[in-house]
């Protein structure tokens, strides 16, 4: 450096920019070991980490594959027997409340990364998360009463219906809520884009499991609806 530093002085004829040049080298000198001991303690993956830039948004998650398994269920069809014979009301009915079930499922989740922001801590986003599953549960059950009450089902059997439910999914709901306990605890998810989606992994990977536990509910409530119009 100091042969550079000599070469470059006997170049200069202005006597500023002389000056300038040699404040700068003298600087560049006193405070090189301080800058290399700071150069030193930055790792190449702090460097890339800070030029990262993600490719997708939280907005982005209103197109995962969540969704579209959601809209395929709601077109699965279940046929039921009562007293040996095809009970065609109840298959109507459930085909009804399958309907409601998985809409307000769609609407709520969809809920959770349209209103989530990036700068929501982790306990705000886990508020929120358990906010949109009981709003879920809510919207259900409100209209499931709507539209079994227009079709002619009384306002107790539509309430037994929602109630069996409940008891049948019971086990599968105290799994869901370790399960996002355990996404929040999580260092893994660095942002809140990847807790959302850890979040979405998991209810489509249940879809199916809710399918079945309403198929269940209907199995256990035999003959209820065998007389009834609908």
């Amino acid at each position: 450096m100091e042969e550079l530093a000599s070469q470059i002085v006997e170049k200069i004829s202005n006597p500023t920019t002389l000056v300038f040049i040699l404040i700068f080298f003298s600087l560049l000198y006193f405070l090189r070991k301080g800058l290399n001991t700071f150069l030193s303690k930055i790792e190449p993956s702090q460097i890339l980490r800070r030029k990262k830039k993600h490719k997708y948004n939280l907005t982005d998650l209103a197109k995962h594959d969540l969704f579209n398994e959601l809209e395929i269920h709601k077109r699965q069809r279940f046929e039921f027997e009562t007293h040996g014979k095809d009970d065609l009301t109840k298959a109507l009915i459930f085909k009804d409340f399958l309907e409601a079930k998985l809409t307000s499922t769609s609407k709520n989740m969809l809920k959770i990364s349209s209103e989530a922001t990036n700068e929501m801590s982790k306990q705000e986003l886990k508020s929120h998360v358990n906010q949109c599953f009981n709003d879920c549960n809510k919207c259900l059950e409100e209209e499931l009463q709507k539209v079994f009450i227009s079709k002619g089902l009384d306002l107790q059997h539509s309430k037994l219906v929602i109630e069996k439910f409940y008891a049948v999914r019971e086990s599968a709901l105290e799994k869901y809520s370790r399960r996002i306990d355990s996404i929040f605890g999580c260092d893994f998810y660095e942002n809140n884009f990847q807790l959302i989606l850890a979040l979405y992994e998991v209810i489509a990977f249940e879809i199916d499991d809710v399918v079945q536990h309403s198929h269940e509910t209907f199995i256990e409530i035999n003959g209820m609806f065998y007389e009834l119009e609908y």
